[in-house]
């Protein structure tokens, strides 16, 4: 009687495993039809939307399930959104959307989207599916964004590496060597004031190369790295993915504004020069928007010292730009001419030569690691005001001794 109950249990444990391994091949054979692709959308005219974004896109034509997940989803309405970004504490989260519903706000944003086709085996297929699905849940959703570490594409070549059972291999000589800075310029070259904003704000990380995968923090790199990518572990290496699908063709290249940063800072420095060399009847106006132009660029400076030190960006970090954009120009742009006040004189000329030192400085190292020719512009204008403000001074100090 016990013989008899062993061998039903037996014969109940095999029927188990025997449906769960049919149940295991009826799914991979599930997912043999469905699509699995990289999305790549062009940049858009809103700031956020400059340099593009990356998605991945699961059809099963089955089930007609057709969905976009997307690891690029942010709320505006985030209690001090612009702060939090700066500060390298802005939260993005994975999200969810029908393809169908993406592409109309494709089309809506006038841009274009170009669908990239993987090519994956079943298994493969199941475990990126359920990497998303685990990411989307509410405790997992949520990331810090880092601009050139942890973004929308960044995390897509992560997924991939987790996910595909070969090792991943790129051709040789895909990609370029660049710095961070320059993969940035071809996207911020139509926009030059915002060119010249993140110029200002990126420190010495940014002047870093960029090699193997690394461009792939643009959407752009991703979809290139992602065309070459072939899978090093089979006798002959096969490419990742088939020919692009291009499902929308809107995108118009936006046009470079006319008042642009040097229209306004190359004449400027001119015309201090001039007036530093030729006394002038505009020499009066001139000195108060140098004044002006310390002031401002002093405040700037407070900023770049706070994102230097607060913020958790390490691209803000060591920042060339703060030798000659200084905390010091706050101070300079109230320096008056003495009246015959001599510590406060030797005070203002001490400050004056200092500022004019790291100025110069900051000029030059700005010019070795090949910034934005406009900031060099607004340095070297600088420069002339403070060195103005230290003439004065000692022209009414020798006219006084003289009488």
């Amino acid at each position: 009687m016990l013989y008899k109950k062993y061998a039903f249990a037996v014969v109940i444990l095999i029927c188990f495993l025997t449906q769960e391994v049919n149940a295991k091949e009826l799914s991979n054979e599930a997912f043999n039809d469905v699509q699995i692709s990289l999305l790549t959308y062009s940049p858009g005219e809103k700031i956020y939307s400059i340099f593009g974004h990356s998605a991945i896109r699961i059809h099963n034509p089955l089930t007609g399930e057709d969905f976009v997940y997307n690891y690029g989803t942010f709320n505006f309405e985030q209690p001090g959104f612009y702060l939090k970004f700066l500060e390298g504490k802005l939260v993005y989260s994975l999200s969810r959307a029908s393809f169908e519903r993406v592409k109309q706000s494709i089309i809506f944003e006038n841009r274009s989207m170009v669908e990239t086709p993987l090519i994956l085996d079943s298994n493969e297929k199941i475990q990126i599916r359920a990497f998303l699905e685990n990411n989307l849940l509410p405790e997992n959703r949520d990331y810090r964004y880092d601009f050139f570490y942890d973004n929308c594409a960044t995390r897509i070549i992560h997924l991939l590496n987790s996910c595909i059972t070969d090792t991943l291999m790129l051709s040789p000589q895909v990609l370029p060597e660049l710095k961070y800075r320059q993969l940035l310029d071809p996207y911020l070259r139509p926009r030059p004031w915002i060119h010249m904003g993140i110029d200002l704000l990126m420190g010495t990380s940014a002047d870093k190369v960029a090699r193997f995968t690394e461009p792939a923090f643009l959407p752009d790199y991703l979809h290139l790295i992602i065309k070459n990518y072939k899978l090093k572990d089979n006798k002959v290496p096969v490419r990742l993915s088939r020919n692009d699908i291009v499902h929308v063709k809107n995108y118009q290249a936006t046009r470079i504004k006319k008042l642009t940063p040097s229209i306004i800072l190359w004449p400027l420095f001119i015309l201090s020069l001039i007036s530093f060399m030729v006394d002038s009847y505009f020499r009066p106006l001139l000195c108060q928007i140098g004044n002006l132009i310390l002031f401002i660029t002093g405040l700037t400076s407070l900023l770049l010292s706070y994102l230097w030190i607060f913020s958790d960006h390490f691209i803000f970090r060591y920042n060339v730009d703060l030798l000659w954009l200084n905390p010091l120009l706050l101070i300079v742009a109230f320096v008056k001419y003495p009246k015959l006040q001599v510590k406060r004189t030797k005070l203002n000329q001490l400050i004056l030569l200092f500022t004019i030192t790291l100025v110069a400085i900051g000029i030059i190292a700005s010019l070795i690691i090949e910034r934005n020719l406009n900031l060099t512009a607004l340095g070297m204008a600088m420069l002339v005001v403070i060195t103005d403000k230290l003439r004065s001074i000692r022209r009414t100090i020798n006219s006084t001794s003289k009488s």
